[in-house]
């Protein structure tokens, strides 16, 4: 509703932008990660559904970033499961204000999300 986004939209490639972020989180804290392309067998995989990715716009606007994610074992065994979700209030309402304000709720989504996992999987 506000005229600074008036058409905006998210390309279709938003997804594989997050997940190579997501990758860089592991890798960025030492960890050994694979891309499923890479055709490499690993002992477990993260399976990830991108919930929200957007600022609300409510009175009290607020980048939002929400995903699920998933650990399955080699073996087909569901590890864990968990929500992520993450607010970042921004601090001016044009582009360059969301977007920090979304690297911010995202980066602290992939914190939350690379210190789980590796407690779930050690």
């Amino acid at each position: 509703e506000d005229p600074t986004f008036g058409g905006a939209e998210w390309s279709d490639s938003t997804p594989k932008l997050v997940q190579t972020k997501i990758i860089q989180s592991f890798e960025n804290a030492g960890l050994a990660v694979a891309r499923s392309s890479e055709n490499v067998t690993a002992d477990n995989q993260l399976f990830l559904d991108l919930r929200k990715f957007q600022l609300s716009a409510s009175a009290a606007r607020s980048a939002e970033v929400e995903f699920g994610a998933k650990v399955v074992s080699a073996n087909g065994r569901l590890l864990g499961t968990r929500i992520f979700e993450c607010n970042s209030a921004p601090k001016s309402v044009n582009a360059a204000g969301t977007v920090h304000a979304l690297n911010e709720a995202f980066g602290k989504c992939a914190t939350q999300l690379v210190q789980w996992t590796t407690n779930l999987i050690r």
